[in-house]
């Protein structure tokens, strides 16, 4: 899961660079599997179980610590955040 991986990363105090400023992305267009559809997918077990391993938390690119521009990389995280305002 996409997600689990920017939270993983997060939680072990990594940085998680968003890309896509400078990038393109590609990702496989596919299917859900044994899974009817994406609803039945995010309802099963499976996705209930992936959820908790993230700690409930749907992590995304809002949650990199910087962003690459293509006049380079950029923190996301303001004074604000370093003093805990």
């Amino acid at each position: 899961m996409d997600n689990w991986l920017i939270y993983e990363a997060r939680r072990r105090l990594a940085a998680v660079v968003d890309i896509t400023n400078v990038v393109t992305v590609v990702h496989q267009n596919h299917g859900h599997g044994r899974f009817a559809d994406a609803e039945v997918l995010w309802s099963s077990e499976e996705a209930k179980r992936n959820r908790e391993l993230a700690g409930n938390s749907l992590f995304t690119f809002d949650d990199a610590t910087h962003i690459l521009f293509p006049d380079g990389l950029h923190s996301t995280w303001t004074l604000a955040d370093f003093l805990g305002t």
